[in-house]
């Protein structure tokens, strides 16, 4: 969870990194089509295996590891915890998990330190208004499913995204295969 005024750069540097991704992924695509003929597969179809295989196995350990939030990050400890859920508070973020505001005001200014970062307040769902965000829930209904999957505008822009993409990692992912096995 970042504050909104560090949010924009680690998207930045997400979106630089696809493109740093694609330049490597030549060189490497490259090296695996030297593969022609191992287990009898073509070299291209080493790439498909070979590639998809350590994206299955990232997600598997970035799935394993990953916290859902703050309350289950388990590499944090209870005053990391603390801090950062102080930290976005002050940026006025609303978050998933954690203590109200008044828990918080009240931990820092009448409490001491120490039974402050033993107070596990990490159950509830707030804001940074202090109410409880499981009241605020709509709850799922599925007329508003049909009244979005029914939705013009929602199938055109669909169409336009999906064109866009398309035509932009068609280039930049195959442009390797296309000019030189035709």
């Amino acid at each position: 969870m970042y504050r909104r005024e560090e949010f924009q750069l680690r998207v930045g540097i997400f979106y630089a990194s696809a493109s740093l991704s694609g330049a490597f992924g030549g060189l490497l695509a490259t090296a695996i089509i030297k593969m022609e003929g191992v287990g009898g597969l073509a070299g291209w179809k080493w790439i498909y295996i070979l590639e998809g295989l350590a994206t299955i196995i990232a997600s598997l350990v970035s799935a394993s590891i990953l916290p859902a939030d703050l309350s289950s990050a388990r590499f944090l400890t209870e005053e990391e915890r603390a801090f950062a859920l102080k930290r976005l508070l002050a940026s006025d973020v609303t978050i998933s998990t954690g203590p109200s505001v008044q828990q918080i005001r009240s931990s820092s200014t009448s409490m001491d330190k120490d039974k402050a970062d033993k107070q596990d307040v990490f159950d509830t769902t707030t804001t940074t208004s202090g109410h409880n965000d499981k009241k605020d829930v709509e709850p799922f209904e599925l007329r508003e499913v049909i009244r979005g999957l029914t939705d013009i505008q929602t199938w055109l822009t669909g169409i336009a995204y999906l064109g866009l993409i398309v035509s932009l990692y068609s280039y930049s992912l195959f442009l390797y295969v296309q000019l030189f096995l035709g």
